[in-house]
């Protein structure tokens, strides 16, 4: 699949997801009296605030989206041509890991230590768009918990968890499934532009 064709189903996916969630906190939560983003909360400001942050949030991600459809990184040599592992660890970090170590770059802070920055940005421009969407499908759901279904037990561990759910505790996993997905799609334009078949 070519890199535009993505980045546009990217683009629709991101815009829906978004409008939709923005429309089921209006209809709950009108005043954002139950918002659960952290910045709203911390520093108000109502729905003013939470347009402008979208609109931030959307430019940003947009703008790494075309970095990665238009200007892709290419990877030297013919480094993990034959193997999916090399591949990520060349083209993330600038040379390669044992998958382990890999593996453990990952986490935050530590995951930062080593990156090419350029390859992160293209990366970031991949992994948001998705990521961010299922995060407002989650939020969707949360509403419906919270007021249709009158869930006691969710009200529970929404005030508990609140800001870390339905941020934080989500969006570690999701983020490193999709970065993998990232480097997978890389892999298979890499081996394309090689002259090999996908394995």
């Amino acid at each position: 699949m070519k890199r535009s064709t993505i980045a546009l189903a990217w683009v629709a996916v991101l815009l829906l997801t978004r409008a939709a969630d923005a429309a089921v906190t209006f209809r709950y939560s009108p005043d954002l009296a139950h918002e659960a983003n952290p910045i709203v909360r911390a520093f108000g400001g109502g729905w003013g605030a939470l347009l402008v942050l979208n609109i931030v949030l959307l430019s940003g991600t947009f703008a790494l989206l075309a970095l990665w459809c238009h200007r892709p990184v290419a990877v030297p040599g013919d480094v993990g041509v034959h193997d999916f592992w090399l591949f990520a660890s060349q083209s993330r970090y600038g040379r390669v890991y044992p998958r382990g170590e890999s593996l453990w770059r990952y986490l935050p802070f530590y995951g930062l230590r080593g990156p090419r920055w350029g390859q992160l940005a293209r990366e970031l421009g991949f992994v948001i768009p998705p990521l961010v969407s299922l995060l407002s499908i989650v939020s969707i759901i949360n509403w419906y918990l919270l007021f249709d279904a009158k869930a006691p037990w969710f009200w529970t561990f929404f005030r508990a968890a609140t800001p870390w759910y339905p941020y934080v505790i989500p969006a570690l996993p999701l983020y490193f499934a999709l970065s993998l997905v990232f480097y997978r799609v890389e892999w298979v334009h890499f081996r394309r532009d090689a002259g090999l078949h996908d394995a």
